[in-house]
């Protein structure tokens, strides 16, 4: 899943960026990461950067594509991403950083998890801890409560799936149903953002959870 790391300031930006890599490639192989130069920003470097990606990871690893400040990818640049990032190569993770998502085509947005940083860490969202187990105890009840509190503001209810997203990526490889979560969870955030009824959208996913 492919993930966005923005606002914030940069040294905010860039210790999450930190914390990611320690997660994905603890033994700093550069055989599994590449952290381009920011020059590399036109569509033929990205045509690269995907050829990249698709060649498989030493046993266990995780090939990561860091693109610092995303916003200066041009629009067909980012365009060519679009494929790559609805269908990633397995055991492969892109993460974008970048201040503002205003400066990425939404349709890049749709298809990422945003961490969206504030001075002090990551923003707030609804606490996932208590209400994750809402979704897991199979009580109808408590997620058509939870998908009630959570249909008050679109923005926070993306922001919720963002975290829900994560929080299912870090068992991936102890549970091999968060995948499928994942998928659900991205295409109710696709649906949110193109101004679905937010209630009628988080029903459906928790019904299918």
């Amino acid at each position: 899943m492919p993930v966005i790391v923005c606002g914030g300031t940069e040294k905010t930006r860039q210790r999450k960026l930190a914390e990611l890599l320690a997660k994905t490639n603890p033994d700093k192989a550069s055989s599994d990461l590449l952290d381009p130069d920011l020059e590399q920003r036109g569509i033929e470097d990205v045509r690269g950067f995907i050829s990249w990606l698709t060649i498989t990871p030493g046993a266990g690893k995780i090939r990561t594509l860091i693109l610092r400040e995303a916003d200066k990818f041009g629009i067909e640049a980012q365009n060519a991403m679009l494929k790559t990032l609805e269908e990633l190569p397995e055991n492969s993770l892109i993460i974008l950083e970048v201040q503002s998502l205003d400066s990425l085509l939404p349709t890049i947005v749709s298809r990422c998890i945003v961490m969206e940083l504030v001075e002090s860490g990551t923003k707030d969202v609804p606490k996932l801890s208590t209400r994750h187990n809402d979704l897991l105890s199979g009580d109808l009840g408590n997620k058509f409560h939870l998908a009630q509190d959570l249909s008050k503001d679109r923005k926070s209810a993306v922001s919720w799936l963002n975290d829900l997203m994560l929080n299912q990526r870090g068992s991936l490889a102890t549970d091999p149903l968060c995948a499928t979560r994942i998928k659900l969870a991205l295409q109710a955030k696709k649906m949110l953002l193109a101004n679905t009824n937010i209630r009628l959208t988080l029903e459906n996913l928790f019904l299918n959870w």
